[in-house]
């Protein structure tokens, strides 16, 4: 049987603390309790980790990763030439839903615990939101002007209302499990939810 590597480890006692953090809590949780659940020594861990706060650093991390991941992907999409900016909301949308599915468990956790993040963290994280929420701002405003979305509609509570809705989307069990078909069916859904009808309208079958 091949030996299993170091990388593999720390990626095993993440999981498992993502688990466990996610039912108990981080205080809730203890580094015994991981080591039982990886199945190894609480000395042994410590080869991986210094500390259980690394492993929430650790997971803490991976999110700020995704996060910078979608701030990217949604200023690239403003950047698209020929896009118009329904089209460009739908992109946001669907990516959005398929974040949230691959990482829903690091998110549960992220939401629970973001308080005991580092400072410089919390202000990276406050940093790739903003930036996230800016792009987002910006193709909602587009759609506006296009007459994709209502232009009467406060921008402001327009954009809270979508990140709301989309954010939701982690604490629905549904959508958790939901199959690639059904995740595009749901992202399709709260793009109509956003958006005038008239504008695209669907050709006769």
């Amino acid at each position: 049987m091949p030996q299993e590597t170091p990388s593999a480890r720390r990626r095993q006692i993440v999981d498992t603390a993502i688990e466990l953090f996610g039912k108990w809590g981080f205080t809730g949780t203890s580094v015994d309790q991981i080591a039982a659940a990886v199945g190894m020594k609480k000395g042994s861990l410590y080869y991986h980790f210094e500390s259980k706060q690394e492993i929430l650093d650790a997971i803490h991390a991976e999110v700020l990763e995704a996060l910078f991941t979608q701030a990217g992907f949604a200023a690239g999409v403003i950047t698209q030439a020929g896009l118009d900016p329904c089209e460009q909301l739908r992109q946001v949308i669907e990516n959005h839903v398929e974040y949230q599915w691959r990482n829903v468990r690091y998110l549960v956790v992220y939401d629970r615990e973001r308080h005991l993040l580092p400072a410089s963290a919390r202000r990276k994280a406050h940093e790739q939101e903003t930036e996230y929420t800016e792009a987002v701002v910006e193709i909602l405003r587009r759609c506006q002007e296009s007459g994709c979305v209502d232009a009467t509609l406060d921008l402001e509570v327009l954009t809270y209302a979508l990140f709301g809705a989309l954010t939701t989307l982690r604490r629905w069990k549904k959508a958790r499990l939901a199959s690639r078909a059904r995740r595009h069916e749901i992202a399709t859904n709260l793009h109509a939810l956003f958006t005038i009808d008239h504008v695209h309208p669907q050709s006769p079958g």
